[in-house]
């Protein structure tokens, strides 16, 4: 581990600190564009020819799959149950050629629960389950997928599945005759979506009981009746200041209410060690609950809380709520409910809309702006509150086709378009995004966010001396804005221009000196340039002001820097502490006791990063190794075996290394290669 290495540290900083660039492909890519016959993810290459799959249970699914059939065969990888839009395009060719071409989604998952899943989304293309991940280890790394081979298993295609659906037809109509060349398909960003979202429980709807499970795994059923019942709905990746700010407030409540009223947490998590330490950090008491799949009917925000009351009518949904607020809707919830009166015309279900939106009650406000709507097609402010009830359940699709539909009214309202540009950027649609930007700097050259959104964007996709254009723009608008100044300094710190990122991160502390990511772009050009003090002093100020796992971490490198091990152990393991769901804390942690000798912890570290980046070879090497130094060779000799699965080619000595413990040679490369 060298960090005297700069690039190489810098690369380490970027990726996983401000995180601007991104590993999918697909994201500096545009509707429109070529799509690549293959990706760095490939692990077949485009004229190899595609190995044998071996399937799990291969007597289940009849047999182990050859590619060597006569027939096309296109086999699209994905997660569980992602991408229903697309796999229900690629439905429709495989219902024309299902005779021609050999068609499967591989996947990972109980059979009958994925059939059923498909089924009810109208896809009916063959299910290989994949539970030992073979296909993304032997074929193409990345999730999603698609790889496409001629009769003979030569691969023609193993790359991305966003591609048009007529550009994939053509190409396999070719591909199906036997003609050459092969035409290239067409990029089309997918919407990801997740099936069908469920039905939000609406305000005023009657519940009577909901199953969930306790900590231990049993059934555990709660019923609506007798008492108010509070739920607070959290997931293990909230935000560890934000739980421990509303688990102390809903905490207070149950001690002060639980004779009165029924308290529950809601966490949706696998990991019951996690959920015990967290709850125990936090001090919360308040009946645990695993959820079972149904937070999402009762809300869309997390963490969050509702109240039924002891009718069992869903009563509140507040988006934010303090112990004030909180106390306040228990007492109302003991006060029979009212419904509220019917709106009689389209602007009075407008303002029922309205209504509903500012309490944060999303769904509700839809459903009144619908029948507001159907009243009458032009209702303006109708169209833009739907939208921006659209946004907030994080609905982009119809969000922007509501937000497009107000630009035609008024085109000349200049919010709509910042709206549409930002829901625009969800969806993938770039040029519409960069286009929306362009019409407000046209009308309003003085525009900062729309200088600060193309520049994002520009940054983003690495066009780092444009993105510096934007913000400088942005910086001539408004010089007292600090959020310019930030983001010009991150794209200098992109361009290797430490002097002008370190000027620019001092004139954003002077505007605003408690945003963390100002000490941290600015420690970070610190480090890299060789200021291992100011680094530190950076970060140390980071933490001051938030406890964030990346300030932990890159002090921790800097306190390397400077061979002071025992605070780099410390930073590494409190940035583990904060994010147990990122595998560089633990890797670098691992290698720290490496370093000190300690083999045993460092195996356990490498091991744990491992599971959360089971695909990574440079992990799976190091605990190779450590398994080695431990004299565990049954468990290094398995480790080395998955690392060649994913060791990048360039890794010429790791691979090295690894084949030779294959061919049980334990003798040579005997010092730790890192």
């Amino acid at each position: 581990m060298n960090f005297k290495k700069y690039s190489k540290v810098y690369m380490l900083f970027f990726y996983f600190v401000f995180g601007a660039f991104y590993n999918h492909p697909a994201f500096a890519m545009q509707a429109g564009d070529p799509v690549p016959v293959q990706t760095q993810n490939s692990i077949v290459k485009v004229g190899q020819i595609a190995p044998a799959l071996i399937l799990p249970k291969a007597e289940e699914q009849n047999g182990n799959f050859d590619f060597k059939s006569g027939k096309p065969t296109v086999i699209i990888s994905i997660h569980s149950n992602e991408y229903v839009s697309k796999l229900q395009e690629f439905q429709k060719f495989y219902e024309v050629y299902k005779n021609k071409v050999q068609f499967f989604i591989v996947t990972s998952g109980v059979r009958l629960e994925m059939e059923s899943f498909y089924k009810k989304n109208n896809v009916t293309i063959p299910i290989i389950i994949d539970s030992t991940i073979h296909f993304i280890r032997k074929y193409n790394n990345s999730v999603p997928s698609m790889m496409i081979t001629n009769g003979d298993g030569q691969v023609v295609y193993n790359s991305l599945i966003d591609v048009e659906v007529n550009s994939f037809a053509q190409f396999m109509g070719k591909l199906i005759a036997g003609e050459e060349p092969l035409p290239v398909m067409s990029f089309e960003p997918v919407i990801r979506q997740k099936g069908k979202s469920p039905q939000s429980i609406k305000i005023g709807e009657k519940l009577t009981k909901e199953k969930f499970k306790d900590l231990a795994g049993n059934d555990f059923e709660i019923k609506y009746y007798g008492k108010p019942t509070v739920i607070f709905f959290w997931l293990d990746i909230s935000l560890p200041e934000t739980l421990a700010r509303e688990m102390s407030i809903i905490e207070e409540s149950y001690q002060k209410n639980k004779s009165k009223v029924n308290y529950y947490t809601v966490v949706g998590a696998k990991n019951k060690d996690f959920v015990l330490k967290t709850l125990g950090e936090d001090k919360c008491t308040v009946p645990t609950l695993f959820d079972t799949g149904v937070a999402l009917n009762y809300t869309f925000m997390f963490p969050s809380i509702v109240l039924v009351d002891a009718q069992g009518v869903f009563r509140f949904r507040p988006r934010a709520f303090d112990a004030a607020n909180l106390q306040q809707i228990i007492n109302e919830s003991f006060r029979p409910y009212k419904a509220l009166p019917e709106p009689k015309n389209a602007k009075e279900w407008a303002e029922r809309g309205a209504f509903f939106l500012k309490e944060q009650n999303y769904q509700e406000a839809i459903d009144a702006y619908n029948k507001c709507l159907i009243l009458d097609a032009k209702f303006y402010s109708a169209i833009i509150g739907r939208g921006d009830a659209h946004k907030s359940l994080r609905d982009s699709k119809h969000a922007y086709e509501d937000y497009t539909a107000a630009i035609k009214f008024k085109p000349e309202e200049l919010s709509n378009y910042y709206k549409r540009a930002e829901m625009a950027c969800d969806l993938r649609r770039f040029p519409q995004m960069l286009a929306d930007y362009n019409k407000i700097i046209e009308s309003d050259p003085r525009a900062i966010k729309a200088y600060l959104g193309r520049g994002n964007y520009y940054l983003n996709n690495r066009q780092t001396e444009l993105a510096v254009a934007d913000f400088t723009k942005a910086i001539e608008s408004n010089p007292q804005e600090p959020e310019a100044f930030i983001k010009r300094g991150d794209s200098y710190l992109s361009m290797n221009k430490y002097a002008e990122a370190i000027a620019d991160y001092d004139k954003a502390a002077s505007l605003n000196p408690s945003d963390t990511r100002i000490f941290i772009g600015r420690g970070s050009a610190y480090l890299i340039t060789g200021q291992v003090s100011k680094a530190i002093t950076e970060f140390s100020n980071s933490i001051a002001v938030k406890s964030e796992p990346n300030s932990y971490y890159l002090r921790g490198i800097a306190y390397y820097r400077q061979g002071r091990l025992d605070l780099t152990l410390a930073d590494f393991t409190r940035c583990i502490e904060l994010d147990p769901y990122k595998a560089y804390g633990y890797y670098q942690r691992g290698i720290i006791h490496h370093l000190r000798q300690e083999e045993v912890e460092a195996a356990k570290d490498f091991s744990a990063a491992g599971k959360v980046s089971p695909r990574n070879g440079v992990i799976l090497f190091a605990l190779a190794q450590s398994l080695e130094k431990n004299q565990e060779q049954d468990k290094a000799l398995e480790a080395y075996q998955l690392a060649l699965e994913y060791l990048h080619e360039d890794e010429t000595e790791k691979i090295a290394k690894a084949k030779s413990r294959v061919e049980a040679d334990w003798d040579s490369y005997p010092e730790w290669i890192q």
